[in-house]
């Protein structure tokens, strides 16, 4: 049986089975320097688990891995169909899944987890570029001429290198995702979003 210290860090795997669900990614408070703890016992009861990291200078030559949000970390999961996810609340060394208070959690907007777990450990430069333009939840405006949505504000839902998929509110109150292409959009100031 490994113990706490021996828990390797590797990039989590999602199952092909996992992505024909709906599982998705849910941030979760845990407790100070308990870290390895938290994702030992959460791995014990078979959920994906990551802690992104930040690749750090410390001199000319030297790096340093610091947890990138102290305090947090991500579980993969499906609320509909694991019924053992109340389960994460009270494992040992988590404090809850955040947001705190809820019914059912509010997952994490689709690509960013994704972006962390493909660039681990992320450097600064890396994170800061990201999140510098578009990033998921901001409210974009379709500005290419001879395009359907001309002129139509959406919000974007992830981010697909050279192209975003934003989600566009359509008839009767339902949303659409279109993918376009990034120089085809500009974002809506912030003083302008509710």
């Amino acid at each position: 049986m490994a113990t706490v210290d021996q828990i390797p860090t590797t990039r989590p795997q999602i199952s092909k089975r996992a992505r024909l669900d709906e599982s998705r990614w849910y941030a979760i408070q845990i407790l100070p320097n308990l870290q390895k703890t938290a994702h030992y016992n959460l791995t014990r009861q078979d959920f994906q688990c990551f802690f992104p990291q930040i690749k750090t200078r410390i001199t000319r030559y030297q790096y340093q891995h610091d947890p990138l949000f102290k305090g947090y970390g991500f579980v993969y999961f499906d609320p509909a169909t694991n019924p053992h996810w109340k389960s994460i609340q009270s494992t040992k060394g988590v404090i809850a899944i955040v947001p705190k208070f809820q019914l059912i959690p509010t997952p994490m907007p689709r690509g960013f987890i994704e972006f962390l777990i493909e660039n681990d450990p992320i450097t600064e430069s890396q994170y800061d570029d990201h999140l510098d333009h578009f990033y998921p939840g901001l409210r974009v405006r379709v500005n290419q001429q001879d395009h359907l949505f001309h002129n139509k504000e959406g919000v974007v839902v992830s981010d697909r290198g050279r192209s975003l998929e934003i989600s566009f509110l359509w008839q009767l109150n339902l949303n659409r995702n279109i993918i376009v292409a990034k120089h085809s959009v500009t974002p809506i100031p912030t003083s302008n979003q509710e």
